[in-house]
């Protein structure tokens, strides 16, 4: 465990095993989760009776938030009144989603919703005002950061998500069953489609490999993920007159998918530093995604994974995914690259060492 006399309170409602379980691992240092499972109203009024009973019984540098929401409005606020200077994480592009949530439910004129993200906006400027500084989870993320916050740049620190390793080694461990035959080679996208940049991507992939699925029926492309541009995709599929792409939706466990498949692909247009890419690593899996976003820090090409411009050199994500198939041992050489990466770079310690270093570095800039 690290110690130092700089000490971090994190507070997080949003996939805590991203940021509470690295910030365990520096000795005092704490992390306080919202609990959902209580109503609205009384889960806030605990989190911000615990936070103050936190602060006034320890020594607390600072305090993180993860999201410039609800949440980090109220921390913001409880900064203020604490005088201890608030820094923020981000994990994705929130702005651009504000932008695209508020011109989408403006065309449909589904105004209730459209308030919602209104408010959203104005609450993330609030908290933008508040805070002194931002972890982002990649650089291409930082930059954004930096234009739209106007921040010194030095007060902008990269901080990489972390990946617990895949307990599920072989197939048979998982229980689960595709109803796909052993003789058949498997590709995987797992994703979110609630958003339009995930769900483009998915119908880039579909584009790029459908000549390649057309030719190999012993190819299977498995899509699991569920939001609202799911049946979009489900109607597209239905078109075409293949019937080797098998739609999922949302799967729980999804960790259980990655042994039973052999080569993960992902396309997105909007996000930070995918979990996904990473969870496949930590599977062992070959990647091939786009070189965008955050993707170029999760894959050195040709080594653990290829980045592909599909835009620019169409053809190259279905060249690099046949290439990984007609080579199963270089598959899995590639395969064993990634997870050796994530072990070393995204275990819990090494990002809690980097979140304790990148936070330090903020509060020492600003005083």
């Amino acid at each position: 465990m690290m110690v130092d006399d700089f000490n971090i309170l994190l507070i997080t409602a949003h996939r805590p095993s991203k940021t509470a379980d690295p910030i365990k691992t520096v000795n005092g240092s704490r992390a306080i989760v919202l609990d959902n499972s209580k109503p609205f109203i009384k889960k806030y009024i605990c989190l911000l009776i615990n936070i103050f009973k936190t602060i006034n019984s320890g020594d607390y540098d600072t305090i993180v938030v993860n999201g410039m929401n609800l949440l980090g409005l109220l921390v913001v606020a409880t900064g203020q009144v604490t005088r201890t200077p608030v820094v923020v994480r981000l994990g994705g592009n929130i702005w651009l989603r504000n932008k695209k949530r508020r011109r989408q439910y403006w065309n449909q004129k589904s105004f209730r919703k459209l308030a919602k993200y209104v408010l959203r906006s104005v609450i993330s400027s609030i908290v933008q005002l508040g805070a002194v500084g931002y972890i982002t989870v990649s650089e291409d993320l930082k930059e954004k950061t930096i234009r739209k916050t106007g921040c010194n740049k030095s007060c902008v620190q990269v901080v990489h998500s972390p990946v617990k390793p895949n307990p599920y080694v072989n197939e048979s461990d998982t229980n689960l069953s595709l109803d796909i035959e052993k003789s058949k080679q498997v590709i995987l996208t797992v994703t979110n489609l609630k958003f339009p940049a995930k769900y483009e991507g998915v119908m880039d992939v579909i584009e790029e490999i459908r000549p390649l699925l057309e030719e190999h029926e012993d190819v299977v492309y498995i899509i699991a993920g569920g939001g609202q541009y799911l049946s979009k995709i489900e109607h597209y599929v239905k078109s075409l007159d293949i019937n080797n792409i098998h739609l999922l939706g949302y799967v729980d466990e999804v960790e259980k998918l990655y042994p039973s498949c052999d080569i993960f692909t992902y396309v997105s247009y909007n996000d930070g530093y995918p979990n996904v890419v990473l969870e496949a690593a930590a599977a062992g899996l070959p990647r091939v995604t786009n070189d965008a976003c955050g993707l170029p820090e999760q894959i050195d090409n040709g080594v653990d994974g290829f980045l592909v411009d599909i835009n620019s050199n169409p053809g190259s994500l279905r060249d690099s995914i046949k290439y990984l198939l007609d080579d199963s041992e270089r598959a899995a050489s590639i395969g064993d690259a990634a997870k050796s990466r994530v072990e070393t770079q995204n275990n819990d310690r090494q990002i809690g060492a980097d979140f304790h270093c990148s936070v330090k570095k903020i509060l020492t800039e600003i005083q």
